[in-house]
């Protein structure tokens, strides 16, 4: 994954894993970007070999400022 080959999630297969390896001695950002209706999503943890339910929380709604 790069600027020129970004990667999108199939809604038929949603677990995916994004990795910033150490021998590349570079920072990374990965960007998940959620709109309603989802306010929760289930996370893997492989290290635990287990999943669950997060809250997701939006920053703005309907492009406004959202009120916590």
């Amino acid at each position: 994954m790069n600027p020129t080959h970004p990667c999108a999630v199939n809604p038929a297969d949603p677990v995916h894993r994004v990795l910033n390896p150490r021998r590349f001695s570079e920072r990374a950002v990965s960007l998940h970007i959620y709109s309603r209706p989802f306010d929760t999503c289930v996370v893997y943890s492989p290290e635990q070999g287990t999943c669950g339910v997060i809250q997701l929380h939006y920053s703005t709604v309907y492009g406004k400022p959202a009120t916590t």
